[in-house]
């Protein structure tokens, strides 16, 4: 083995330890904080309630452990992980986001509409709208800033964009694998979706672009038109039911993310922003 070869060999040994280290880290401190958050878990009303309480111990103890990570480990600002500054162009990049996740979900709806996979029983405002939308934002941010901020970063650094993007497109994945009806498709849809939201944070090395992609997903999947969103039920503005043994075509329990129209719409997503941002590099590996 040459010095190039063992050089790259151990920045690579390295990158890896460093994301077995922060998720390892990311665990001790969800535990730490299940302490003091253990009363409000306990007197929560409901499952909403109790919901509620899980996603912001969640989501802090992520960016907690993003904060320690940069600060003492990485000697850096936390804000390099992705968080460009919120201008003109963090604005349009988290609008675009949002405009793509929202017409993906709505192209789907239309599908197994048209398809007469699924029916719609009523359409109103459910009382926990507004929970849900706080739930989606803390969900969305905090994936994006684990898996693209942190571990797809780490990866981009040492094995390329290309190789990060699979790699840490696997660990999304394995991340939701405790995800109720669970099934073939929803591994497949689930790995698909770390490719499109790692390749959205390649071609603008920002987070803003894959957290309101993320965001609008999850939230007209679920909260608007009534899917339940990777395998959780919630309330929604369209209550519908799918019909039985058209799973692969609605989602079934697991949601739109459980179906083949799924795949296919991630992939175009895929390549409209690989073509519409024009994707450089896509090899090479990342200061």
């Amino acid at each position: 083995m040459n010095s190039v070869k063992h050089l790259r060999f151990v920045a690579r040994l390295k990158a890896w330890g460093q994301n077995i280290g922060f998720l390892f880290s990311w665990i001790v401190v969800l535990f730490i904080l299940a302490i003091p958050l253990m009363p409000f878990t306990i007197i929560a009303e409901s499952i909403k309630d109790s919901v509620v309480v899980g996603q912001l111990h969640m989501f802090v103890s992520i960016i907690l452990t993003g904060f320690i990570w940069s600060r003492y480990i990485y000697r850096e600002k936390f804000k390099n992980i992705g968080f460009t500054p919120f201008g003109k162009s963090g604005r349009r990049e988290l609008l675009w986001g949002l405009f793509y996740g929202t017409i993906a979900i709505a192209l789907g709806f239309l599908i197994s509409y048209s398809a007469g996979v699924i029916h719609i029983d009523s359409v109103g405002y459910p009382g926990d709208f507004l929970i849900s939308i706080f739930i989606m934002i803390l969900v969305a941010i905090g994936e994006e800033v684990l898996t693209r901020g942190y571990i797809q970063r780490r990866f981009m650094k040492v094995y390329g964009n290309f190789t990060a993007l699979i790699l840490s497109s696997a660990i999304f994945m394995v991340m939701h694998m405790l995800n109720a009806n669970l099934t073939l498709l929803a591994y497949i849809n689930l790995f698909l979706a770390g490719i499109l939201l790692g390749t959205a944070y390649i071609v603008t090395k920002s987070l803003w672009l894959p957290i309101g992609l993320h965001f609008a997903w999850n939230f007209v999947q679920g909260p608007v038109f009534g899917f339940a969103v990777s395998g959780t039920s919630t309330g929604s503005v369209v209550n519908q039911h799918f019909v039985a043994g058209s799973d692969w075509l609605s989602g079934g329990a697991f949601g739109f993310e459980g179906s083949v129209p799924c795949i296919i719409i991630v992939l175009l997503l895929v390549l409209v922003l690989y073509r519409y941002h024009r994707v450089k590099n896509l090899y090479s590996v990342q200061n």
